[in-house]
């Protein structure tokens, strides 16, 4: 096999054991759901998504009509006030 051949074959090593995410994650965070779906995510209902948008609460984008909301934002969300975890000792 030519060295040139060798530089396309990917190696799974450097693939799987690289510090930076998968490429396809960032994808995934930046797919657009509906008020339907992001409300699904968050687990809360579609109101109670569409009443955190109306106070600011919720990043969202509006295309014509309608909201879509950025699924790596809601996750942002989702984790930035954990809450719990110890077990009070």
């Amino acid at each position: 096999m030519s060295d040139f051949k060798k530089d396309l074959k990917p190696n799974p090593k450097t693939i799987y054991n690289s510090s930076e995410p998968p490429f396809f994650d960032n994808e995934i965070d930046n797919e657009m759901l509906t008020t339907t779906q992001a409300a699904a995510l968050l687990s809360i209902s579609p109101q109670a998504l569409l009443n955190r948008v109306s106070r600011g609460q919720v990043p969202y984008f509006k295309f014509g009509r309608w909201n879509r909301y950025r699924r790596g934002d809601l996750k942002e969300l989702l984790f930035a006030h954990p809450r719990g975890g110890s077990n009070g000792s």
